[in-house]
């Protein structure tokens, strides 16, 4: 697979150029091998939620604080923002709010959606 990288020309240009980047590096076009390439792209995207899914695992209670999760963004290597993250992965966590405090204002917290509970359950259990 490749990675689509999109730049504009100039600034008062509407047109923007497209190139694509071949993970394997082979200079000779008939020996990239495409099926590679998908396997490393779809190896990266895995280990990225396996990283703060175990994060959100270790956690007491398996809940996290949406901010701290966010402060553990550059340890973690999450290329964008937490929320943007679990929102992308709705069947891994879920956000919902709760206090901190009995008299405190609600705050973001997430914990791991039912899907992602039941896989792990059958995981378990094997």
């Amino acid at each position: 697979m490749a990675a689509t990288v999109v730049l504009s020309c100039s600034r008062n240009s509407t047109k923007a150029r497209t190139w694509k980047r071949w993970i394997s590096s082979l200079k000779v076009v008939w020996k990239k091998d495409t099926k590679l390439d998908e396997a490393i792209e779809q190896d990266k995207r895995y280990n990225l939620c396996a990283r703060v899914v175990k994060e959100v695992l270790n956690e007491p209670r398996q809940v996290i604080l949406l901010r701290y999760l966010e402060k553990r963004r550059e340890r973690l290597r999450l290329n964008f923002k937490a929320k943007s993250f679990v929102e992308m992965n709705p069947s891994l966590f879920e956000i919902y709010h709760d206090r901190i405090k009995p008299k405190s204002d609600p705050v973001q917290f997430i914990r791991p959606a039912q899907r992602l509970r039941a896989f792990l359950d059958e995981e378990e259990r094997r």
